[in-house]
């Protein structure tokens, strides 16, 4: 709360409402927090959904165009749609609501299919927004490929503001706000197993709550694990690394205005630093394809890919790609009786040249997740 005493007087200054949230990085659940500390999910090419930017890989079609029944307007919270015609629609497919909607922020939806009773289809994961009917709703029929369908995630000036709330107990709850994402952080490491994450967030406002919002549905499912991770760096695959962490710090501003109370008014990300340290197997100083200290030395600049894919079908996973990255530092570790390793500080910049022009963007594939 800031209280400064000054003399006898314990003065309120501003108020700031931060935060970690920190957990193995799970497919759905995990990838949220991620698109929100770059940006938004802008979906690719062609045919491309609205919303949540799907695009269809080779081999399935975004078909059985529909609409919800009349007279069976969704409200939030269900798991049930009834549709004009289900005809098409088969369990383990992925259906898309409000497809032309393009509000902003946008409502339109993804779902798993669960089960398909006529024209009723219940879906994996309550809907988040409330759709009227007559709202389009697609399909996407599968034809034995994987994966089925990805989205692009693309770096934006702005980040989008989410609300996050502190269940204590189903008592009562702490609601944040508008809030944000300041800092992201990404390990993937043969010690510890699975991938975690850490996300360091700031919020504008709080709010008590003495009867909790209804809480989330929470997909089931097993993170990503070191095993699953490919890297790229230099236009190589490097599989001597044996860790590699990614750090995304925002620059986030608090701004206090006169306002009446405590609270700050305006969050504004002012940069974007990218930072990462891997550690790889000592190879050679010198060496043209390996030689990370000349590297370092000449200022040779190049590309790093971080994949993590899990290895069912149809396979959910990410692939975080670094347009343009530098060595920062470089450091040997020698122990008798052990490997030589070299551990690498990296920091990515700005390549004007890429498509997408930016320092980080991401494609998720065969993956859906709540909206902010």
């Amino acid at each position: 709360m800031g209280i400064r005493d000054v003399n006898v007087f314990a003065l309120y200054g501003e108020r700031k409402n931060t935060g970690d949230i920190s957990a193995p990085f799970f497919p759905t659940n995990g990838t949220q927090l991620f698109v929100a500390s770059i940006g938004y999910d802008g979906g690719s090419a062609s045919p491309a959904l609205s919303g949540y930017g799907i695009t269809f890989a080779s081999g399935t079609t975004a078909t059985n165009s529909t609409t919800i029944a009349t007279g069976s307007p969704v409200t939030a919270g269900q798991t049930t749609i009834t549709l004009t015609s289900a005809s098409g629609y088969v369990v383990g497919g992925y259906m898309q609501v409000d497809v032309n909607n393009t509000t902003t922020p946008t409502t339109a939806e993804v779902r798993k299919v669960v089960s398909v009773a006529s024209n009723v289809v219940t879906v994996d994961t309550a809907f988040t927004f409330s759709h009227l009917a007559g709202a389009t709703v697609t399909f996407a029929s599968v034809v034995g490929q994987t994966p089925l369908f990805s989205h692009q995630i693309l770096p934006g000036n702005t980040l989008p503001s989410m609300t996050v709330e502190k269940n204590i107990g189903g008592y009562q709850s702490l609601q944040f706000t508008g809030s944000r994402v300041g800092k992201y952080g990404l390990k993937v490491g043969a010690g510890d197993s699975s991938a975690d994450f850490t996300a360091s967030l700031i919020s504008k406002g709080v709010n008590v709550l003495n009867t909790p919002s209804s809480p989330i549905s929470v997909v089931n499912e097993s993170p990503f694990v070191f095993a699953e991770a490919t890297l790229t760096a230099f236009g190589d695959t490097i599989s001597q690394v044996s860790n590699i962490g990614l750090d995304v710090e925002n620059g986030l501003k608090p701004t206090y205005t006169f306002n009446g109370n405590h609270d700050l008014q305006f969050l504004t990300p002012l940069t974007r630093k990218i930072t990462g340290q891997m550690a790889v197997v000592f190879d050679s100083l010198n060496d043209a394809d390996w030689g990370y200290y000349s590297k370092m030395q000449n200022q040779i600049q190049g590309s790093l890919t971080l994949s993590l894919v899990h290895p069912t079908t149809p396979g959910a996973g990410i692939t975080i790609s670094l347009n343009q990255i530098n060595i920062a530092k470089y450091a040997d570790d020698i122990k008798l009786e052990d490997v030589i390793m070299s551990t690498l500080d990296f920091e990515a910049s700005y390549a004007l040249g890429a498509n997408p022009p930016a320092s980080i963007s991401a494609v998720v594939t065969n993956g859906t997740w709540l909206p902010y």
